[in-house]
């Protein structure tokens, strides 16, 4: 294995210790917390993990040990005070991140399904420590995954040059495979990352409460703290309590299309729904990154111009970011049939259609739901966020390619409309990739 310097670390703490980060992120939380009456087993433990590094791993919890590793919470080198002390639900005990990031994701045969990403100040964790009945829940909870900062993260050029790979693979004594696809970046940057090398020490930084909290006393303070924790609990979940709904809308919307004769393929039935999904602000789309809150940024950027030889492409890296249908000054988002981050109903037809000929599908489609929502033809969606969404937000069609039928736009447009994509300012001119697999077939959402 690799020697790293920036290694995992646990510490116990207490809470004046800890108290003017939280403060400094979430002082509302610090508030609450100031007022009850703590003893010593109301124990605190202060998380780094390096970018990349496993935080829950089919439903497991991974937990720094004494030398720098990250092993499963019942490893043997975890001794049993922390166990018992973060081992009470039986995944990833509650927390609030106190510096960078954290991304929750599902995993498919071919595929990472982001669920969401979590930046400092949010507390999390909470909705199967407050479910009442635990045993009960839909799901085993094997089906979660979570890494240090972002898991849905890619260089936006193309990365696949064997001779550029194997210079910076050399240069830190690393042995890994030429990534083929967009998903694969973010194994070499944690590799590149964790390395002794890497000049940048980078780190999420988690306080978990242990178990003591969690316990239901009587006392005013103590109520006050659980509110908090389960008001914080019910406004993360407004959408998943309402999908229902949103599920029966689009089904009414699809039998009236079906009754007027319409081919509807329900692959981009599945498409769309993803993309609404997006354009509430419930599940990221991709953005560029701007700073360094999704990990070492900056600096892996640099290593790509520098070691790797990116020649001619800025060095973009697109990670998760929320689009928010209700500021103006909300950045747009973009998602690529490249990336199939989505939830199917069935599986693509074998038989398969060009990404052009989904792109025009997809067109259609929301289309036709946005003149159904304003005609009213969807019963129950007037007065909702759908309806809200629909007459603030539009959708553009991009391709590497022209064409012909002008359902899509040129790629190359992306960076001249959005100044994100004009962000990075290397040494050399470095121009927008408009052959970059992503951008071949990529829908943005944006504010009209």
């Amino acid at each position: 294995m690799t020697e790293r310097t920036n290694q995992a670390t646990l510490e116990e703490v207490k809470w004046k210790d800890v108290r003017e980060s939280v403060a400094k992120v979430k002082p509302e939380f610090a508030a609450v917390i100031d007022g009850l009456k703590l003893n010593d087993k109301h124990r605190l433990y202060k998380a780094r993990y390096p970018f990349g590094s496993t935080i829950v791993k089919e439903g497991m919890f991974y937990c720094p040990t004494d030398n720098g590793l990250v092993v499963p919470i019942e490893d043997h080198r975890i001794s049993s005070k922390v166990r018992e002390d973060l081992n009470y639900v039986h995944t990833n005990p509650p927390a609030i991140v106190l510096d960078h990031s954290v991304e929750l994701f599902m995993k498919l045969e071919n595929g990472v399904i982001p669920f969401v990403f979590i930046t400092k100040g949010r507390v999390f964790a909470l909705w199967r420590t407050l479910d009442p009945n635990p045993s009960l829940s839909y799901h085993s909870g094997k089906e979660w995954h979570m890494v240090s900062g972002a898991r849905n993260i890619f260089m936006l050029p193309k990365i696949t040059d064997k001779v550029c790979h194997k210079k910076l693979c050399r240069f830190y004594n690393i042995k890994y495979p030429l990534p083929q696809h967009l998903l694969d970046h973010q194994a070499i940057f944690s590799h590149i990352a964790q390395n002794k090398n890497f000049p940048v020490h980078w780190s999420t930084e988690l306080l978990f409460f242990s178990a003591e909290w969690l316990k239901k006393y009587d006392t005013e303070q103590w109520l006050r703290f659980r509110y908090f924790l389960l008001e914080t609990a019910w406004n993360g979940s407004q959408f998943w309590r309402n999908k229902f709904i949103f599920d029966f809308m689009w089904d009414s919307f699809v039998t009236e299309l079906g009754k007027k004769n319409n081919m509807i393929k329900p692959y981009i039935v599945d498409i769309v729904k993803h993309l609404m999904m997006i354009g509430l602000g419930v599940l990221p789309g991709f953005s560029p990154a701007l700073d360094n809150e999704y990990a070492p940024i900056k600096q892996l950027q640099e290593n790509f111009i520098e070691i790797y030889g990116l020649k001619n492409f800025a060095p973009i890296i697109m990670v998760p970011y929320y689009f928010n249908p209700n500021e103006k000054s909300s950045r747009p988002v973009y998602w690529s049939l490249q990336i199939p981050n989505y939830f199917r109903s069935m599986p693509k037809p074998k038989t398969e259609s060009s990404i052009m000929e989904d792109m025009r599908d997809i067109k259609r489609l929301l289309d036709l739901f946005t003149n159904a929502v304003a005609g009213n033809k969807i019963k129950g969606i007037i007065g909702t966020p759908i309806e809200k969404c629909l007459e603030t937000i539009q959708f553009d069609y991009f391709h590497s390619d022209p064409d012909p039928e002008n359902y899509t736009r040129l790629a190359s447009e992306i960076p001249k409309e959005d100044p994100a994509f004009t962000h990075f300012k290397g040494k050399q001119n470095k121009e927008f990739s408009q052959v970059s697999p992503f951008v071949r077939g990529c829908i943005r959402i944006s504010h009209k």
